[in-house]
């Protein structure tokens, strides 16, 4: 099964090692996705000419490819995935003597992975044929891929609750502790801390803007009583204050059921609640209260269900009234996450069937196919009430972080009917009231005409208090769900305190949008992927309000915007363009505002020349005293070069232009234009030493009363990684023009578990930063950035970083120990953990070893069952299973929860071996071939035994510690007649406790003596 957290971690790493090819031999550990559903960690091989090869042995084993191997002359023989015979040499692939790969054959004696030995580095195109698989390779984040149709191992080994067989109700599964009331299931940190220094120097003065900030968060989260929280508790970092707790804040999720048929009626949420947001408006979003749900707002999709029946039961799922299917339960549980189910799911049928046969109703779910809508003639509705000001958070210190904030009480309702399965009606009525005001003096300040010709006229919901109707009418066409429509229609009325007036505003909005699939027209060398268009009217009144919502309220817009993408070949081109007026009834000076908006965003492949992209946004406001032009582009050129190295060139350009019909000292016309001319070389460094990089700028910037530029080289260097470290370096100077110089480091560090942290140093000389695609030069600037990122769940020992904080995932942990008073459970103070056993774990598909703790855990995995196996190839000799059932165990995983597995050993250091001699009275030989000398415990009972040979020779092992007794069976002595010799006929053993050391005992001969020959 997907293992996301290491798909994730290997990804990263991936990434980081773009800066360190491999030339020669060097290999990295890599992975190998086959189907899109199993992954596989493998260790790869890069050439001085950037190709990836690919390791033989390791996919044989994966692709289940029989194959023996000669290690003196390094001929490995195999049989293809169709039957033929094969080769490997070290003078390529051949398949039934005809070469398949023209590329000598590489061969590494010893990898970094555990158990690669000299393994055989073949091309892409021979594993192909070989494992009858279309295999690519991935330069870019050194990866592999592989495409099978028939089946393999593999693909259910890694796949949780994969049968061969028929559904069966398996018993013997490790679940995790039943929660208590309370749990505490996560503890998340997280920090991040910001130097900033900008120094701007001039003739006659000096600027310094300093600032230190941050912010250390830390959150726990478990269950109550059914339910589900997060509560988090923040702290401020400022120069001036460095530790300023910044409130507690957190949220409670829960259900209320039924009485009579205990199903959940209502959902509800307590402390930072949802509220609603969608394309017209967010409300409720920013409250401290309480939301109550007629439906489930979170409900799972079909492949996310899961639940209980009866140990013994099996599960009849139906979907959209198709033959049903049985699923197997684990100890009860069951789950739809490795179903294969139709799209779309329309409805689903679980039933559980007893173990007599007969059938109970667990649960029948609809499913819109127009998304998450209501079905024809359904009514949901959502309710919730709060505070509005705290920031969904209380206790906190320090005014001048919420300064400016009243505080208002909320409320509001959210309904939406089904007229049809396709529309859908929704309204919203919300309120809120000022009932507190921050102290400070209440000022009405006017906008500068630059804020109104960059961003229009805007309202702070701060000092607003109203209600608000919002209604819309959403619609699908059910012949094609491709084309869509909305109307939104919406009227307030709204008191701010600053005026005496309690003005009235309103909304209408009129959208549709139309996708097209084009793939059906590809002819030739054209091949159309895709399109999609947007076209949106809209008018906003100057005096509308949406109440509940948060921030600044965008009003006063009339206009249309249009949009679309089109996608064919390698080309990717979208952009959007907009007309609006503002400032309609001309509150403010200068009269109506005239805006135009638009943005380009484009991608295309040139084979053979190099890859194109061009992103740009560009926006004009007018009035009557004046116009504002901002916009910025960035075009850019790449290519790999023999994929090892990769050059790019570009253009970027920002402008931001004021200019008054009559400027005088309010109107001040202000120009600012930057341009950056600019290109860059990646180089990996030969021998796995690490990427450099070269750049070059060409920079020339000028503003109303300013104007330079500069050309400047760039130098960079990322060292290999190192114990998951990352270090990179990078200096640049400028040689023209404007003098000064650039420097900055970064480390960085991720662990296994997720964990990440980061800390950087940048300075720079006659830099600068853009505002509004402003440039606003600097004489010179330093900051520092540190970042630290974790999660924590509870262990057998404690807690332990897991890296990922996600409430549906599960963590698993694994303790072998040599279970001394053989009770079959760990006992601290009398069991011994064992390192370096062998566990297979099915979300991997790999081997781990326990630690010297005796331990495994695991990342953070989704909901499901799981396999767990003792690797009985590689378990060390002196310790064995206590019981055969713990070879192969089931573990299941739930959403926040440790599954903890004991692995009981017995150790099986002792061993026996001797000589038995039977004689007369004459010292003759009786013959004894076939004779059976046993070993008995402390209670007398057999624990082992072994046949002589012809020589009387015996070798007994496997003997855990303790105290035993050697001898002949007894029914060859009763038989026989023999006679016992004191000391001679039974031998006393006594095996040390110890599990690391074998203890072989030799010599250990044993005499009778008998009447006859």
């Amino acid at each position: 099964m997907l293992n996301r957290i290491k798909k994730n971690l290997i990804l990263a790493f991936a990434g980081m090692l773009l800066a360190l090819p491999v030339f020669a031999l060097d290999s990295t550990v890599s992975y190998i996705n086959v189907n899109d559903r199993a992954y596989q960690d493998v260790e790869i091989v890069i050439t001085d000419k950037s190709e990836i090869l690919l390791p033989f042995k390791q996919l044989a084993d994966l692709f289940n490819i029989p194959y023996t191997a000669n290690r003196v002359d390094k001929h490995i023989g195999f049989k293809t995935w169709d039957g033929k015979d094969g080769m490997i040499t070290t003078q390529g692939v051949f398949v039934q003597d005809a070469p398949v790969s023209k590329r000598k054959t590489e061969f590494l004696q010893q990898g970094i992975m555990d158990g690669v030995f000299n393994e055989a580095y073949i091309t892409a195109d021979a594993a192909s044929r070989i494992f009858g698989a279309k295999f690519e390779t991935n330069y870019e984040d050194l990866t592999l891929s592989a495409q099978v149709e028939r089946d393999i191992p593999l693909l259910h080994t890694n796949n949780s609750a994969v049968e061969d067989k028929g559904p069966k109700a398996y018993q013997d599964v490790v679940s995790p502790k039943k929660p208590g009331k309370i749990t505490l299931n996560t503890v998340g940190l997280r920090s991040n801390l910001l130097s900033d220094s900008l120094t701007v120097k001039g003739q006659g003065y000096r600027t310094l803007n300093d600032t230190f900030s941050g912010s250390t968060q830390a959150s726990i989260n478990g269950n109550i009583y059914g339910g589900k929280y997060r509560i988090e508790a923040t702290e401020y970092h400022y120069r001036s204050d460095a530790f300023m707790f910044g409130g507690i804040t957190g949220a409670y999720k829960n259900s209320i059921k039924d009485k009579e048929t205990g199903k959940e009626k209502l959902w509800y949420e307590l402390g930072k609640v949802k509220g609603r947001t969608d394309v017209d408006a967010s409300i409720g979003t920013n409250i401290f209260g309480a939301q109550i749900w007629n439906y489930d707002y979170e409900k799972e999709r079909p492949e996310k269900i899961n639940g209980y029946v009866k140990p013994t039961s099996l599960v009849r799922l139906t979907v959209n009234d198709l033959e049903p299917v049985m699923l197997s339960t684990y100890a009860g549980y069951y789950t739809l996450k490795d179903v294969q189910l139709p799209n779309p799911v329309k409805s689903i049928k679980l039933e559980e069937v007893n173990e007599d046969g007969s059938v109970e109703l667990i649960k029948e779910e609809r499913y819109s196919i127009y998304g998450d809508k209501p079905f024809e003639k359904e009514h949901r509705g959502s309710a919730y009430a709060g505070v509005w000001g705290y920031q969904n958070r209380f206790f906190r210190e320090g005014g001048n972080i919420y300064r400016g904030n009243n505080k208002k009480v909320t409320a509001g309702i959210d309904y939406q009917y089904g007229i049809k399965d396709n529309i859908t009606f929704e309204s919203r009525v919300t309120g809120d009231k000022l009932y507190e005001k921050n102290g400070t003096s209440i000022v009405y300040r006017v906008p500068t005409n630059d804020t109104l010709l960059v961003s229009g006229t805007q309202k702070s919901v701060n000092y607003l208090e109203g209600a608000t109707a919002l209604n819309s009418v959403e619609w699908v066409n059910p012949k094609n769900k491709n084309i869509k429509g909305r109307l939104t229609a919406g009227a307030s009325v709204a008191h701010d305190i600053r005026e005496e007036h309690t003005h009235a505003g309103y909304i209408v909005k009129a959208a549709g949008e139309y996708e097209k699939d084009l793939e059906k027209y590809q002819r030739g060398i054209f091949k159309p992927k895709r399109a999609a268009g947007r076209l949106e009217l809209f008018q906003t009144s100057p005096d509308f309000y949406i109440a509940s919502s948060d921030s600044t309220s965008k009003n006063d817009r009339t206009g249309g915007k249009v949009s679309g993408n089109v996608s064919f070949n390698s080309t990717n081109a979208g952009g959007s363009y907009s007309r609006y007026y503002s400032n309609m009834n001309h509150r403010y000076r200068g009269g109506t505002i005239k805006f135009d908006e638009a943005s380009i965003n484009a991608s295309t492949k040139i084979p053979k020349v190099a890859n194109l992209r061009f992103n740009s946004y560009y926006r004009r406001g007018e009035n009557e005293l004046g116009r504002n032009k901002n916009y910025f582009y960035d075009a850019n050129a790449s290519r790999d070069i023999a994929r090892w190295a990769r050059v790019q060139a570009g253009r970027r350009e920002s402008l931001y232009d004021t200019e008054y019909d009559t400027p005088n000292s309010l109107d001040r016309n202000y120009h600012s234009k930057y341009t950056d001319n600019y290109a860059q070389l990646d180089v990996p460094i030969p021998g796995n030493h690490g990427r450099f990089t070269l750049g070059h700028n060409i920079v020339r910037y000028n503003t109303a009363t300013y104007k330079n530029g500069y050309n400047m080289f760039r130098f960079g260097y990322t060292f290999p990684t190192w114990k998951r470290l990352t270090l990179g370096l990078g200096y640049g100077f400028r040689y023209s023009g404007q003098g000064g110089n650039d420097f900055n480091i970064n480390i960085g560090y991720r662990a296994k578990s997720g964990q990440t942290m980061s800390v950087g140093y940048q300075y720079s000389e006659n830099g600068g930063y853009f505002i509004d695609n402003m440039f606003t030069p600097t004489t010179n600037r330093h900051s520092i950035n540190f970042v630290f990122n974790d999660a924590f769940q509870i262990f057998h020992n404690g807690l332990k970083s897991v890296g990922d904080e996600d409430l549906n995932k599960g963590i698993f942990e694994a303790i072998a120990f040599v279970d001394v008073n053989k009770n079959g459970k760990y006992d601290k103070k009398i069991d011994v953990p064992i390192q370096n056993v062998p566990l297979i774990t099915s979300w991997t598909g790999e081997t781990s070893v326990t630690n010297k703790r005796g331990r495994v855990y695991s990342s953070s995995l989704e909901q499901g069952i799981y396999t767990v196996s003792i690797d009985m190839n590689q378990l060390p000799i002196t310790v064995a299973p206590f019981t055969n059932d713990l070879i192969n165990k089931k573990v299941k995983i739930d959403g926040g929860q440790t599954t903890q597995l004991e692995i009981p050993l017995i150790s099986t250091v002792g061993s026996v071996s001797g000589t038995l001699k039977i004689f007369d009275d004459f010292q003759r030989d009786l013959k004894i071939t076939d004779f059976v000398v046993v070993i008995l415990d402390e209670n007398g009972e057999e624990v082992n035994y072994s046949t002589v040979d012809s020589t009387g020779v015996f070798y007994i092992s496997g003997l855990a510690p303790g105290n035993y007794t050697l001898k002949l069976d007894e029914k060859f002595i009763d038989a026989y007649g023999l006679e016992m010799l004191p000391e001679k006929s039974e031998i006393s053993i006594s095996i040390p406790y110890d599990y690391k050391t074998p203890v072989d005992f030799t010599e250990q001969n044993l005499e009778y003596k008998t009447l006859a020959l």
